[in-house]
């Protein structure tokens, strides 16, 4: 039996909110229900069960070639993936390398490295942040988006509406409609 949910598991750590359709593009089936196929075959029913397990290190065991063992005082937590930009549909486009997961951030993050100073004082260029796409904007926190290009915003609330402003400087926007979420920021990395 070929190891299709071993090819399944490796595309979404490239890509962790990939989704069934776009598993079954890559694997070259032309029928969603294909992909659910081999989950059953490797225990799961759901392709998010599946994807928490991944994500968390839990399937397949990742192989000591393709992840060296953490270091002494290291968690032993699966890797983020990096992700190099976003296509405009705000699917995340993998740079194929890999973030030190930090404590508390969630399974199905994703890193992010900041792309110049621009975001100053927050963040600098090529600081990495953890970003979780499961979590919606909240007021105080750093949220990814996309709108026309990759952005950083603060969220508020004025008058009960969801505010979005941009850390660049360019124009405040309603969080509804004219921003796509990318996830809100959970961390950050800095190399001294």
């Amino acid at each position: 039996m070929p190891d299709i949910p071993a090819r399944i598991a490796r595309l979404i750590r490239q890509n962790p909110t990939i989704t069934a359709r776009q598993l079954a593009d890559a694997l070259g089936y032309s029928e969603v229900k294909s992909v659910y196929y081999w989950l059953s075959k490797a225990k799961f029913t759901r392709l998010q069960d599946f994807r928490s397990e991944v994500l968390r290190g839990n399937f397949p065991p990742y192989p000591s070639a393709e992840f060296p063992a953490p270091l002494a005082g290291e968690p032993a937590e699966p890797p983020l993936p990096l992700m190099e930009g976003f296509a405009p549909d705000g699917t995340p486009v993998p740079a194929g390398d890999w973030a030190s997961r930090a404590a508390g951030i969630p399974a199905g993050s994703f890193a992010w490295r900041v792309p110049g100073d621009e975001y100053l004082p927050h963040c600098r260029s090529g600081d990495l942040l953890l970003v979780d796409p499961a979590a919606g904007p909240t007021p105080g926190r750093l949220l990814l988006g996309l709108r026309g290009a990759v952005r950083l915003y603060r969220c508020y609330r004025r008058g009960g509406e969801p505010l979005l402003v941009p850390l660049d400087g360019s124009e405040t926007v309603p969080a509804e409609g004219q921003v796509r979420p990318l996830g809100v920021v959970r961390g950050l990395l800095r190399s001294l």
